[in-house]
């Protein structure tokens, strides 16, 4: 082909001659060679039709008809199809008709008629230009007798509706089935076809393509060798992939689904590139929001202007939006960056991992809430909507395959029976997935949704899935290869608990709590990957014991007192891989799938958001709107700037007697005082501690937490918050606040006193009348600290002396002229406490430079605060009583085994992740105290 004269200019006569020399030996076989080579028409006709059967009435529908006058009719050719439209009764006069451009043999509208009927059109038109595909497509048509399929043999540019067939006759569907790319002057086609769709038609392309060097749509993207081997490849046989084809028919119409797909069938090592995509019309908008919104519902009207000015702050995308006619799609997921996908390649969890009759009993829900909460799996959402049903439920992830499943969930509610809804959901499987993805699932699933569950719709068992299936397939490998799965049945499914817990203590425990568990939870990918726990909160775990105590005061309590197959629906279904009826989340249950489905309000609280929470409260919820907010135990990974900065907003955005709750694997963690100082009053509802070991049905967090705000905000509840807080208290230590001796003429300097345990450090000193030196980075932050303590001391009737040193721990040179500031300035150092530090061990690249080029979190948390205290001591050593405080961690146990590797506090090592760099520094705390102890054993009292 590469040798043959080509044709100059564009003459729709030569290009019939063309493609009629090509096709007229081999029409007769034309079907059988495509099957391979033409990938995805299938599923763009199944697409078409789910999404037509949403607004055309499907007359004719697994074998019976409801036709013009209701009238039953067989009809033996028809296979089963979509469910009849809820809009069958409105529309049931309505005239539609479907053409099919470059349609060929026909094949494409004899295999739609298993997915929506033929006898539903009351015209269909096949144009094609090539006179030998035409007459193959006219014998098939005469010999399954469908005299309402015209085939027109002519150019598409200037085919029209016969006028004989009706001015009313409506275009429901247009597809173009791999001819998009053979048409040389597409744009007059594509242009012309803008007129002719119905308003309230769908637009069906699938194709070849090749992606632009940089594509907005990560999902379609493709190497440079792709790019420039398919577009030579195949225009060799006059078949145009030049991405303009595509481009153009998005700006056109708007797109419904899109799929990106390989075909890798076709010859061995290689994949075809080709894409599906449904489209529709620019305008085809139903009622508007606006004129939905009551008059006096300003939290809607705010919502809604919230909502708009964040679609500024996401790309422009081509897809339709959730009021077009065909934006079932988008009816919960709001726009987002999808530069984020490919961040992320699944999801963590496939159910969530969050008791929520434990969140029932505190959260006091009442219909008029509007909430906001962490997607995860999505249950704990679902469970809020069927139980109670809160006017707005805020879903947030920022991992958009989180999102992905809780889509699915929803649009599972809104297209299943319950049968089969309980299949999937229920024991993880239903036969076919990938075909139902198409005819049931995608009318109510986005667009990337849609194409996140094509990808992966090969499972056989859900729940074995994202990165929670990671570690379910490693304990089934375990208990299979030591031979305890029979113990393990048996434990889920005994009578009794007492007979539970002897299968557990006697048979699976020995081997459960054995070394290789330890040594796994003491890998942080495997911690991150297959839990979903990171670092930093496995940190506050080892701070308060060790791995193994963690296990133990985890799943002992659990087996004790928690039947697994009547009542604990979290470890059962991870044990055998499945829910019973009995035992299984409420949106599980007929009477919550139904409480669901048969109530579209309660679906239609959703909103979910792929975003961080601090963007999502920003730009999509107004001030005060959120009456509850539950923030999961996310808070256990942050540093304090980024804590500090959620809380606020917040604050913020929550209204006055609002509450915020949170899970911890910690028992007191560090950023409560964060809350405290944004308003919240803070209360623990449940703790894990010596005397109750069993908190929940999951059990793996330490504590759960609630706050209510009583701060000023601009809009009070719907209903009034009054009923008291019941929950348990706490006392960490035999220590309190009033045994705090009086410090008058004490001088105490503290880093990083503007927040968490600085803070109050400083706040405690001063309040006892120490003259209080807050010695931070940012000066505005500390002088607000400041303030807020100098109020506290006025309506306590007291006052405080607290100034602000300047203080810039990763740089030596200014530590020094700090303490020199300081010297200069007092006579004497009482206290000193080197609070201060950074823990940088989820960034992507944990290992950074300060600017005198030793590794951060080393130069931050130990030289820093060793140049600080070696430049004071003179001043430490003028006073009578002196001490030193250095606040140290438990993960100075996850130092690297050499314990402070040297080499890598100028050098990066691939082989240390973030902990281990934060470790080192905490050790190498440890080893100065010990060390300034020792040197100064009479002087000096040192604490760590």
């Amino acid at each position: 082909p590469f040798l043959k004269k080509k044709t100059d200019g564009l003459d729709s006569s030569e290009h019939q001659n063309r493609l009629e020399a090509f096709y007229e030996g081999q029409a007769d076989i034309y079907d059988e060679t495509r099957r391979r080579l033409l990938r995805g028409r299938s599923t763009m006709l199944k697409l078409c039709a789910a999404q037509l059967a949403q607004f055309y009435p499907v007359r004719f529908a697994n074998d019976f008809k409801t036709g013009k006058a209701g009238e039953s009719v067989t009809d033996p050719s028809v296979l089963p199809s979509p469910p009849i439209s809820p809009s069958l009764l409105a529309s049931n006069d309505k005239r539609y008709a479907w053409i099919d451009i470059g349609g060929g043999t026909g094949a494409n509208i004899e295999m739609m008629n298993t997915f929506f009927p033929i006898r539903n059109f009351d015209k269909v038109y096949l144009v094609d230009i090539t006179p030998s595909l035409c007459k193959i497509a006219e014998e098939r048509f005469k010999r399954l007798g469908w005299t309402n399929v015209s085939v027109i043999c002519m150019d598409a540019s200037k085919f029209t509706i016969p006028k004989e067939d009706g001015e009313d006759l409506e275009i429901a569907l247009m597809t173009m089935s791999y001819s998009l790319s053979m048409i040389e002057a597409f744009y007059p086609i594509v242009d012309g076809l803008v007129n002719v769709l119905s308003p309230t038609g769908i637009f069906g392309v699938v194709d070849f393509y090749v992606s632009s060097k940089r594509s907005s749509d990560p999902t379609r993207q493709l190497s440079w060798l792709s790019r420039w081997f398919w577009s030579i490849w195949f225009d060799a046989d006059n078949i145009y992939l030049h991405p303009c084809r595509r481009d153009y028919l998005e700006h056109k119409f708007k797109t419904v689904k899109t799929l990106n797909g390989k075909n890798r069938g076709m010859f061995p090592g290689t994949a075809i590139p080709y894409y599906i995509w449904i489209g529709a019309q620019h305008g085809a908008e139903l009622e508007s929001i606006d004129e939905k919104i009551d008059e006096n519902d300003s939290i809607a009207e705010e919502e809604e202007v919230a909502r708009n000015a964040a679609l500024a702050t996401v790309p422009k995308l081509p897809h339709v939006s959730s009021d077009h006619v065909h934006g079932q799609g988008l009816r919960w997921r709001q726009p987002f960056d999808p530069a984020l996908i490919p961040r992320f390649s699944t999801y963590i969890y496939a159910f969530a991992w969050e008791d929520p009759r434990t969140d029932l009993e505190f959260l006091d829900l009442t219909p008029d809430d509007r909430m906001m909460i962490i997607t995860s799996g999505g249950c704990n959402a679902l469970e809020y909507a069927c139980k109670v049903g809160p006017a707005r439920i805020h879903c947030v992830d920022l991992n958009p395959c989180q999102n992905n499943m809780l889509e699915l969930k929803l649009a599972g509610i809104s297209s299943l029976q319950y049968a089969d809804f309980w299949r999937l959901f229920g024991e993880g499987y239903i036969p076919n997935f990938s075909n139902v993805l198409d005819t049931h699932f995608s009318p109510y699933l986005s667009p990337y949704a849609y194409h996140f569950w094509k990808e992966t719709a090969g499972f056989k068992n859900l729940f074995k899935t994202g990165c929670s299936g990671l570690a379910i397939r490693i304990f089934q490998f375990v208990a299979k290869a030591r031979g305890l799965a029979g113990a393990v049945e048996r434990m889920c499914n005994a009578d009794t608990i007492e007979e539970q817990w002897n299968v557990w203590e006697k048979e699976i425990r020995p081997h459960f709590l054995s070394k290789w568990l330890i040594m796994l939870l003491n890998n942080d990918r495997f911690l991150w990957g297959a839990l979903g726990v990171p670092p930093a909160q496995m940190q506050m775990l080892l701070e308060e014991g060790s791995a193994y105590d963690y296990v133990v005061n985890t799943f002992d309590p659990i087996i004790k007192q928690s039947h697994l197959r009547d009542d604990n629906y979290f470890y059962y279904v991870c044990l055998m891989l499945k829910y019973t009826p009995q035992n299984a989340p409420s949106y599980l249950t007929e009477e919550g799938f139904n409480a669901l489905q048969q109530n579209p309000s309660r679906l239609d609280a959703f909103r979910i958001h792929t975003r961080t929470i601090v963007e999502v409260l920003k730009d999509e919820v107004a001030d005060g709107e959120l009456t509850r907010v539950i923030l999961m135990d996310h808070l256990d990974w942050f540093s304090q700037e980024d804590a500090d900065e959620e809380i606020t907003a917040v604050a913020r955005k929550t209204a006055k007697g609002g509450r915020a709750y949170w899970r911890s694997a910690g028992k007191y963690p560090w950023y409560n005082s964060l809350f405290e100082e944004r308003g919240f009053k803070v209360s623990p509802c449940q703790i894990r501690d010596e005397n109750q070991r069993y908190i929940d049905r999951v059990n793996t967090a330490a504590f759960v937490y609630k706050s209510r705000t009583a701060s000023s905000v601009q809009r009070a509840p719907t209903l009034s918050d009054t009923r008291p807080f019941t929950g348990a208290t706490y006392h960490p230590s035999t220590f309190s606040l009033d045994k705090i001796p009086s410090l008058s003429g004490k001088t105490a300097l503290v880093t990083g006193g503007n927040t968490g345990i600085g803070y109050h450090t400083c706040k405690h000193l001063a309040l006892n009348g120490a003259k209080v030196l807050m010695a931070c980075r940012d000066k505005e932050r500390a002088n607000n600290a400041i303030a807020r303590i100098q109020n506290e001391a006025v309506a306590a009737g007291k006052t405080v002396d607290i100034e602000f040193v300047h203080l810039d721990l990763a740089d030596l040179a200014q530590v020094k002229q700090a303490a020199v500031g300081v010297s200069q300035r007092i006579a004497k150092l009482d206290i000193l406490v080197n609070n201060a530090g950074i823990m940088d061990v989820l960034s992507d690249k944990p290992f950074k430079l300060t600017k005198d080029l030793f590794e951060s979190m080393f130069a931050v948390n130990h030289l820093g605060h060793f140049m600080l205290t070696k430049h004071l001591m003179p001043s430490i050593l003028m006073s009578s009583n002196p001490r030193v405080v250095i606040l140290s961690s438990y993960a100075q146990w996850r130092a690297p085994l050499c314990g402070i590797d040297f080499s890598s506090l100028t050098n990066f090592n691939e082989s240390y992740a973030g902990t281990h760099y934060y470790g080192q520094s905490k050790l190498a705390n440890l080893l100065f105290s010990n060390e300034l102890a020792a040197r100064y054993p009479h002087k000096l009292l040192v604490n760590a």
